[in-house]
């Protein structure tokens, strides 16, 4: 099945937009084409549609290479430029190259603008993931650090250490320190019977501390201590407030209170939900109804009703791991797929934590619901990605391979194998990269000569028994870096 790409060309010929075109289409891509003239027609096409790639003739009459070069950058828009022209001019290619070009690619050489593409439209998926992941990080954290200082407990987060790392408006009340003098300081300073240590009687059960106020006098505290992870690093969070506060300590949780946690899963979260699997009920908290596609107070809420709306092909997991976690009370976490009343079926990531019997209510799980739909869309379009590289890697008849920029071997495929006269790709990997060169520099210059545009070089090779290859096809080092880039080589 053909790849759909859209395609701006910044040329006046005719003739190239029908050359492109045909390549991309050979290359598994169904190709739709614009080709504009002037920077009237290029500003206008980047202002209202979106592209995968643009093609700049190096000898375009209006817009220059150049110029729509420098129009893209101000745009700050993350789309792949690749240069082409009827003879690649080692001068014009460096500026390209360094003026931020993907690639340059002569007429001749077409045949490499698919895994060109191909790798492009790969690596600005992942940095289009990444970014998403870092803005709903970073607005998560400005939430949550807006929650946290609204607090009327004090909260604390410390490291394996015991160093603190966070201190809320209200830990630096109740202890008579500025919060932002207490971070990087010890948390014993605050709590010297130390909650954090291995044994320590502060866990998720709410029990009386004594902690330390900055004046020197013991301060009558109830504790709750949780963990989070951040970075891969364990993190210590402890929930603190005087001990007259409390009302009801048998029932009251240090969790600021059911209601500030809903606010808190609400910011973080696109749904939060109250079970009670008892009665049979489920309390949702969000537009549940628009997100599955009923009316206004159509979807039931009822155990039954959200079992029914899981797909098919992951009912009978996700039922039966929220049946555990209802029986020993471990954490639930599961994604899996929800179909909605007109026919879309969405990607959810269900994280719920159960909540103990307490005050005549039965025991309730409370949790989160995120639409990760976008990101598994994403993971699909890299898996595909990588399935096409992989067959245009192992499929090629030319001989292609990656190593290390130190000369270890990593890959190759059967066809290199067979020109160097090795029965399988495995024993080519037991070799050095440089056992295939007769003159051990020249794979030196060639490694150098990666960072530079696409030019002509003639390298010659090793044969398994020392004859003499010849010289290698002028587009070695193009092959070489347009196909792996970064540093294995």
């Amino acid at each position: 099945m053909s790849v759909p790409v859209r395609a701006l060309l910044v040329d006046g010929r005719m003739s190239s937009a029908g050359l492109l075109s045909e390549e991309l289409a050979r290359g598994g891509f169904d190709p739709i084409l614009r080709r504009v003239e002037t920077r009237a027609d290029f500003e206008g096409a980047l202002a209202g549609e979106t592209w995968d790639i643009v093609l700049a003739d190096l000898t375009a009459p209006g817009l220059t290479a150049f110029e729509a070069l420098e129009l893209l950058k101000q745009r700050d828009l993350d789309v792949p430029f690749v240069v082409v022209a009827e003879a690649l001019v080692e001068e014009a290619a460096v500026r390209a190259m360094r003026g931020g070009a993907q690639n340059c690619i002569a007429y001749q050489n077409l045949a490499r603008l698919g895994p060109i593409l191909e790798r492009e439209l790969r690596e600005a998926a992942i940095r289009r993931e990444r970014r998403i992941a870092q803005q709903a990080l970073s607005e998560s954290e400005l939430r949550l650090r807006s929650l946290a200082e609204s607090s009327p407990d004090a909260i604390l987060i410390a490291d394996a250490s015991g160093t603190l790392l966070f201190v809320n408006r209200a830990a630096g009340e109740l202890f008579g320190h500025p919060a932002a003098s207490l971070i990087g300081r010890p948390i014993v300073t605050l709590l010297p019977d130390d909650p954090l240590r291995p044994g320590g009687r502060a866990g998720d059960v709410p029990i009386p501390w004594v902690g330390r106020h900055a004046e020197g006098e013991p301060l009558a505290l109830e504790l709750v201590r949780g963990e989070l992870f951040r970075d891969g690093k364990r993190l210590t969070t402890v929930y603190a407030r005087r001990l007259e506060e409390v009302e009801r300590p048998d029932v009251l949780s240090l969790r600021l209170s059911e209601e500030v946690f809903r606010r808190a899963a609400m910011m973080a979260a696109d749904l939060v939900h109250e079970c009670d699997r008892t009665g049979g009920r489920i309390q949702w908290y969000g537009d549940i109804d628009r997100v599955l596609g009923s009316a206004p107070g159509e979807f039931p809420r009822t155990v039954e009703g959200w079992e029914k709306a899981i797909h098919p092909e992951d009912r009978g997991r996700v039922t039966s791991a929220a049946l555990r976690h209802f029986q020993t009370g471990e954490p639930f976490f599961e994604e899996y797929r929800v179909q909605t009343r007109d026919g879309r079926v969405v990607h959810w990531h269900h994280a719920g934590t159960l909540l103990p019997p307490a005050g005549g209510r039965p025991a309730r799980s409370i949790g989160t619901i995120t639409d990760i739909s976008g990101r598994r869309q994403i993971e699909e379009a890299l898996q595909v990605s990588e399935r096409r590289y992989r067959a245009l890697f192992e499929r090629n008849l030319a001989g292609v391979y990656r190593t290390t920029i130190e000369g270890r071997i990593l890959d190759c495929n059967e066809s290199f194998a067979r020109i160097f006269g090795y029965t399988s790709r495995e024993e080519v990997l037991r070799q050095a990269a440089w056992d295939f060169y007769v003159n051990p520099e020249d794979r030196q210059a060639a490694v150098a000569k990666l960072v530079e545009p696409s030019l002509s070089r003639d390298i010659t090779l090793a044969w398994r028994d020392g004859r003499r290859l010849a010289p290698a096809a002028a587009e070695f080092l193009e092959l070489a870096r347009e196909t792996f880039g970064g540093q294995s080589r």
